[in-house]
């Protein structure tokens, strides 16, 4: 499978992204932050837009938030989406998660939630799918270089005099070791692996 294979047609139509993929002062003023993933609009009908290996379900991470991820590739690639409403899942997404069994492309996953730090820029109930397309180095490089030439320069310094040196001191706390408009690379607190994580909004369309 490669990256331009994911049905991003079907993953999450319709919905506007909220907050896209970089540096982020909006949602919390007073605490800017580098957002390694994409925020969409819910709640809407979220389908996996690839065969999955495997699926896990974790209650909560540190922020309360659920978490749903699905693995491809012997976890080359996971695809990390957050916000999900434990009884709102389709039964055989939760049973399959839970067990760690895979899924097929296109299965709905469920509608997008607001389970753990979810906030609302309109008023709204804050419903949204906040995700995360994570690849293990070296497993996509060659079809990346293709897509974008760019894609692992490390811009570190000039997005210190753009946003200021929060930016940097964000990427010390959250072990960026690199990072730049589109894709970044830093230890996975989850795994204490390595991962690069891209905007697949803006590379992919997903």
């Amino acid at each position: 499978m490669n990256l331009k294979d994911l049905r991003t047609d079907i993953f999450f139509p319709g919905s506007t992204i909220t907050t896209p993929f970089g540096w982020d002062a909006e949602t919390f003023p007073d605490a800017p932050r580098i957002h390694h993933a994409i925020d969409r609009a819910g709640p809407g009908v979220i389908r996996l837009p690839f065969d999955a290996e495997r699926l896990e379900w974790a209650g909560a991470d540190a922020n309360g938030c659920s978490v749903l991820r699905a693995f491809a590739l012997d976890g080359a690639l996971e695809l990390r989406m957050l916000h999900f409403i434990r009884d709102e899942l389709k039964p055989e997404i939760l049973r399959s998660a839970i067990v760690g069994r895979g899924a097929p492309a296109g299965i709905e996953l469920g509608p997008a939630g607001n389970k753990g730090l979810s906030v609302s820029k309109t008023g709204g109930d804050g419903r949204h799918l906040h995700y995360q397309l994570m690849l293990r180095p070296g497993a996509f490089d060659a079809e990346l270089d293709q897509l974008n030439p760019a894609w692992s320069t490390d811009q570190r310094e000039a997005l210190a005099k753009r946003w200021g040196m929060a930016i940097l001191r964000e990427c010390v706390t959250r072990k960026i070791t690199w990072i730049n408009g589109i894709a970044l690379e830093r230890m996975d607190p989850w795994t204490g692996r390595k991962r690069i994580i891209i905007d697949s909004a803006g590379i992919l369309g997903l």
